[in-house]
Parts: C-alpha cells; sequence; structure tokens
C-alpha cells in the first residue's frame, strides 16, 4: 500500500494527544469525482504561515467527505478523482509535523454516496431520506470492514495522522428495515414485525436494536485504527458521539468528543451543547463555522458562503471556552485549497481570542447551580433517527435552559446517567416537558429532594411522571391533561419591566389543586383577562427536608418559540423560591444581554460573563439576519457573590487587571464591580 505519498509523510513528528490540544482549524472540501484543480495551490509556505498566525495545536483536515471520495490522489483502498494530481494532505503532514502542530482527518463515516453507489447492497433499507441524500450505509452491513477501515488503514499508513475526526457518523446513521437488523428484534421481543414511527409499540426497544449495533459497528473501526496505530498514535473520535445527539454512557472508549454547533443558530447551539459536553467525562472541544451558507429561495443550489466577522465567532467561542472545552473553527478553502487573505485575518483574530483566555478556561470544573435533565428515555422515545435530534425533541429543553440563562442563573445540562450519581452537587434539578422519564429516575431525585434539594417539573406529561411525589408534597393532579390556549399570567412585580404580561401557550395543560403548606405559584387563564376563570399554573410543595415545584403547562416549549420576557422572569421567580443563586448580576442592559457561567479551575472561583446580545439566530428560507459586524459592550455590571471567606485577590481577565470590590462579612457576599462587558469577561477570585 506504500506509496510516494507515503515517503514524503515520513517526516519526525512530534504527536500530543488530543487532550492537550486547546486550539484548532478545521479545512474541509468534500472532494467528488469530478474535481480537477482541488488543493492544486496549496503551498508549505501557506500552511506554514497558517500555523504562525493562528498558533494552533492542530489542523482538521479533509480526506474523505459525504461524497465518499478521497480527497488525495491514487486511493488504492477507495476512489481518487481521477484528475487529482496535487496531494495536500502530504504538505500539511509534512509542515504540521515539523512545527509540532497534530495533523487529524475530517473522515466521513456512515455516510458514503460512492459506497453505496458501487455496493447498492451496503445501503441502508427504508424510506428515510438520510438515506439517499447522505448515502447512509447499513451499520449491520460489510461497509465499515470492506470500504471504511482500509481507507482508514491507507490514510495511517501513508500520512501518519495524528487521528480521525469521523463525520457523518451517529446523525447520519438511519432505522434501517434490512433483514438482519428485523432478526435481532424479533430475538429482543418476540413481535414479527418492527414499528414504523415513534409513538408506536416497541419503538423504544427497535431503536435499541439500532443503536446497539452503531456501537458494534464504532468498535470495529476503533479497533482497527488502534491496531494500526497503537498507543496515542492515532486518536479517534467520532463526532457528536457521547454528546446531546447522542447522550449514552461511554460505550467505546474515544479519545475525544467533538462536534460542529449550528452554523446559523450557534450561540443557542454551543449555549446547550457547551453545558452537556463539560459533564460527558472526556476531553471536548466544539467547532464554530466561520461562514453560512447563503439562502436562496426556489433554487437546489445554496447561494455560497458568507463569512462571518471575527465579533461574531468570538461570541460562538465565548459559550465553549466558558465551560472549560477546546474550540475548533471550521473554514471552506476554495477548490485549489488558498485561503483569502480576509480569512486568514479572521483566522488569527479568532484564534488571538481564544488564546488570551486558555489560562482562566481551559479544563476548568462546575460549581454546580442549576441542572438541567436532558432525559435519553423521552429523546430515543420520540426520534424518527437513531441519534437526529432534528424533530424538536429538544425545544422545550431549549426553551427552559434558554429563560434560566437569560434570568441570570448557571446552569448545566445533564442526562440521566450523568446526573444519578452526582444530583446532590445542584441545589435544584429542572426537568423540562419529558414525557417518559425512567421510574428509577423518579425514585433518584424524589430521594434527592427528601435529602433536602430542589426539584422543578416543567409540563404536564412530566407532571404525571411524579405523581405520587407531588401529592406527598399536597401538589394533586386533577382530572386529565387537556391541549388548550391558556394565557399565563405575570404580575407587574415579577416582571423587571414592571409591567404586567399574560402569555399565550398552547398545549397540555394539567389542572392542579394544592393542600397543607402547598402553595399556588402562577394563574392561568384561557383569555387575556387575569381576573376571569383563572386556574393554577404552578403550586409549590415541601418533600421531606426540600421543595417541589410543578409548572403545569409547556411553558420550555412556549419559550422556545417566543422567548417572552414575562416567561423568563416567571421562571425566574420560580427558581428564586427553590434555591439562592451563589452568584447575583446587576447590569446596566437589557435583562437576557449576560450569560453567567461558574466554575472553578486551580483552586479559584471564576465567574465568567458572556455578552450575548444581537447573537443571530437561525434564518429562515427566504430571509433572515445570520450575520452581525459587532457586539456591543454592555455595563456596568455589578456582580454579588457569595463565597466562603473572603478571597486575598480578585482580578479581571482577560489583562488581569485589579477588579473594584466589597466584602460582607455578615453576610460572607463580595461585590464586584466591573466597568463593561465587551463579549466576555472572566472575574477571577483566589
Amino acid at each position: 500500500m506504500a506509496t510516494t505519498s507515503s515517503a514524503a509523510a515520513a517526516v519526525a513528528r512530534s504527536h500530543k494527544r488530543r487532550a492537550d490540544c486547546f486550539f484548532g482549524l478545521h479545512f474541509d472540501h468534500h472532494a467528488k469525482l469530478d474535481d480537477t484543480v482541488l488543493n492544486e495551490r496549496v503551498t508549505a509556505e501557506q500552511v506554514q504561515r497558517i500555523i504562525e498566525l493562528t498558533r494552533c495545536d492542530y489542523i482538521q483536515h479533509d480526506c474523505k467527505g459525504h461524497p465518499g471520495i478521497a480527497g488525495y490522489p491514487d486511493s488504492q483502498a477507495g476512489v481518487s478523482p481521477p484528475a487529482l494530481k496535487a496531494d495536500a494532505l502530504a504538505i500539511y503532514r509534512k509542515v504540521t509535523a515539523a512545527h509540532g502542530v497534530n495533523l487529524y482527518m475530517h473522515f466521513s463515516g456512515v455516510s458514503d454516496k460512492q459506497a453505496v453507489a458501487e455496493h447498492p447492497a451496503w445501503k441502508a433499507v427504508g424510506d428515510d431520506p438520510m438515506i439517499e441524500q447522505m448515502g447512509a450505509t447499513s451499520t449491520f452491513g460489510p461497509y465499515v470492514r470492506e470500504r471504511m477501515i482500509p481507507q482508514m488503514l491507507e490514510v495511517i499508513e501513508r500520512y501518519q495522522v495524528d487521528g480521525f475526526w469521523v463525520d457523518g457518523d451517529c446523525w447520519a446513521t438511519v432505522v434501517d428495515y434490512c433483514e438482519m437488523a428485523k432478526a435481532r428484534f424479533r430475538e429482543a421481543t418476540g413481535q414479527r414485525e418492527p414499528p414504523t414511527q415513534p409513538g408506536e409499540p416497541y419503538w423504544l426497544e427497535w431503536l435499541t436494536v439500532h443503536r446497539d449495533q452503531f456501537f458494534a459497528y464504532v468498535a470495529q473501526w476503533v479497533h482497527a485504527v488502534r491496531e494500526q496505530a497503537p498507543g496515542a498514535g492515532c486518536e479517534v473520535c467520532s463526532n457528536w458521539l457521547y454528546s446531546t445527539h447522542a447522550p449514552e454512557p461511554v460505550k467505546v472508549a474515544m479519545d475525544f468528543a467533538s462536534g460542529d454547533f449550528s452554523p446559523g443558530n450557534a450561540v443557542n447551539s454551543a449555549r446547550l451543547e457547551a453545558r452537556y459536553l463539560s459533564n460527558a467525562g472526556l476531553p471536548w472541544d466544539l467547532m464554530a463555522w466561520a461562514f453560512v451558507n447563503a439562502p436562496q429561495p426556489g433554487k437546489a443550489k445554496k447561494g455560497g458562503r458568507a463569512y462571518k466577522s471575527a465579533e461574531q465567532l468570538q461570541q460562538e467561542a465565548a459559550q465553549v471556552l466558558a465551560l472549560g472545552g477546546g474550540f475548533q473553527c471550521y473554514f471552506h478553502p476554495e477548490r485549489h485549497g488558498q485561503f483569502s487573505e480576509a480569512q486568514l485575518e479572521l483566522m488569527r483574530r479568532v484564534a488571538a481570542f481564544c488564546h488570551a483566555r486558555k489560562d482562566v478556561c481551559w479544563k476548568s470544573e462546575t460549581v454546580g447551580q442549576v441542572a438541567v435533565l436532558l432525559d435519553s428515555t423521552s429523546y430515543f422515545s420520540a426520534s424518527k433517527g437513531v441519534y437526529r435530534p432534528w424533530n424538536g425533541q429538544y425545544e422545550p429543553l431549549h426553551g427552559v435552559l434558554h429563560a434560566a440563562l437569560e434570568a441570570g442563573h448557571a446552569c448545566d445540562v445533564l442526562a440521566e446517567h450523568q446526573l444519578n450519581w452526582q444530583q446532590d452537587r445542584y441545589p435544584v434539578v429542572v426537568v423540562p416537558q419529558w414525557a417518559q422519564v425512567p421510574v428509577s429516575v423518579v425514585a433518584e431525585l424524589t430521594a434527592c429532594v427528601e435529602r433536602g434539594g430542589s426539584l422543578l417539573l416543567v409540563g404536564a406529561e412530566t407532571a404525571a411522571r411524579f405523581t405520587a411525589p407531588l401529592a406527598e408534597a399536597g401538589i394533586e393532579l386533577t382530572g386529565e391533561a387537556e391541549d388548550r390556549l391558556a394565557y399565563l399570567q405575570v404580575e407587574a412585580s415579577r416582571s423587571r419591566c414592571g409591567e404586567a404580561g399574560a402569555v399565550p401557550v398552547q398545549g397540555a395543560w394539567q389542572g392542579l389543586h394544592v393542600t397543607g403548606d402547598a402553595a399556588v405559584l402562577g394563574l392561568r387563564t384561557p383569555g387575556v383577562v387575569a381576573e376571569l376563570e383563572a386556574e393554577p399554573a404552578a403550586a409549590l410543595g415541601r418533600l421531606g427536608e426540600g421543595r417541589i415545584a410543578v409548572v403545569a403547562g409547556p411553558v420550555g416549549d412556549a419559550h422556545f418559540r417566543l422567548h417572552s420576557p414575562w416567561v423568563r422572569d416567571w421562571l425566574d421567580d420560580v427558581l428564586r423560591r427553590l434555591y439562592e443563586p451563589i452568584v447575583q448580576v446587576e447590569a446596566e442592559a437589557p435583562a437576557g444581554s449576560l450569560d453567567v457561567v461558574l466554575r472553578r479551575k486551580g483552586g479559584r472561583t471564576v465567574v465568567h460573563l458572556l455578552n450575548v446580545t444581537g447573537m443571530p439566530t437561525t434564518p429562515s428560507e427566504r430571509a433572515g439576519y445570520p450575520l452581525i459586524d459587532r457586539v456591543p459592550a454592555v455595563g456596568p455590571v455589578r456582580l454579588q457573590v457569595r463565597l466562603k471567606g473572603r478571597p486575598r485577590k480578585v482580578r479581571l481577565e482577560p489583562g488581569g487587571e485589579t477588579a473594584r470590590t466589597r466584602w460582607d462579612a455578615a453576610a460572607s457576599t463580595l461585590t464586584v464591580d466591573v466597568p463593561t462587558v465587551h463579549i466576555h469577561v472572566a472575574v477571577v477570585m483566589e
């Protein structure tokens, strides 16, 4: 299998583990069979300049994209473009090795259009659009052994790469109606035919057959790579595995976890993913897209790539850095592989922003405040794809998380397998509209409340899973939950703007009746007028040493769709009845301008302030505002932080400026004045 390329790559290199890599760059083309000029302008000088400008720890370069075509010449294990002559990977390998920079491969896994075109029997069976659109192979078939692994081993031999970032993997895996899958289902359940959609009997069992097979598939290529390059010689990651896409306990060891968040709704995407991955127990990073694809109404092709400003990308990066992760940024070179001066300057500015925050951010640990539960059982039960949360499954979770962050609460997102051994680290746990919370999780969370914790349940279906502990706390669920339009009534005293509000919330509402010491926390009405036909919208009661509250309707879903300031302020009031935050924020800025992240690093308590003002959200097909040029600064900001003792030093990072502080010994509270927050400021207390 050795070629002239392998000789070119045979250079000494200084490999470091991905766990020790902080900042990276990602370049991919998704090579096509008809490529003729691919990478012909890549030079050693350009690669060296990128490394010098960005001080990157690694470059992640395309070697096989979703079309299934190799991005290097003369592949013997796969298919290269016949006209391809330039070998960019050899150049990148030589220069990165000379500068102590790692080289990882972007490599498409389950998704391989060329493989299924050559071997139709390798294709998954069913009507999922992903099968044709992405060339979804069957994880039950021979593709992984006969095409994927041989090509990965070819790349290792030729280029001595440091690892693989396998894309198009968990999210490209489809529910496969092949005979082997159906036989596994019959063996597991005794049922002759599998279901066809979520909600049908045995859907979760049918999906479990595919989840188990996905891990068997991953184990094959992971074992092959590690056998070819033992030790830390070649590290592996299946993109989005062990993230919110695939919220599983670690079953096949990865060297790191990673994913590329939404290009258009990037800050909100990063808000969720970083808060989940920071508790996954693996080295992790997240990737921002440096561009958005311009929509073209009525046309199949997109209208080209529009690059973001440096400040827009810095706002996205701050969400990842503050949660302790590594960061990488995706730039799409022209087919010839050359970058413009504007692209190089954008790389430099984003890298400089990240490096300035490395010491205070990277590899920090959370200080538990609000834990938002990601219930994987409920997620899988509602999923059309195996690991694809693209059909609204997480909208209520996003809504509750957004409301809490906008109100200044420090939040983490944890799946049940992460929460069940550390729920006592968090003074309050929120369960947002999960319909299938397992009995074991109900028992664990109930016991946590009885020991002195607090629990907030959101939604009628969630409440129904906790009927017994709610009744013990004096909160009775009355009648059947009904789908209706109700108006959540928010008093002026609970609104930051001092105005009362009536917020429409459509969906299932559960009747509530309180007894004993339990209290009604808010009202809902069938119309806007607050005095007419009011019913309880939420209630709070005591259970053992702790407190349990329930919101009887789908306010998470409503907030995701509307982002009403009144829902934000109402949920904020409910949360503050359940616990006292360590950090309180006052800012001369609109409410919701700052996210608060509370972390600990090297014995220091760190409060991160993230300016989310003006963040773009996902554009529609026809219009949108996906790009910004500046992030407006907010401030001054005043923090009040409860601490065990007065810190000897408080500084603002980056920059190391000594902060203005006041210490209240009686309340054990430190007041910190922060003059301004442009994109990100870390308040470091030691």
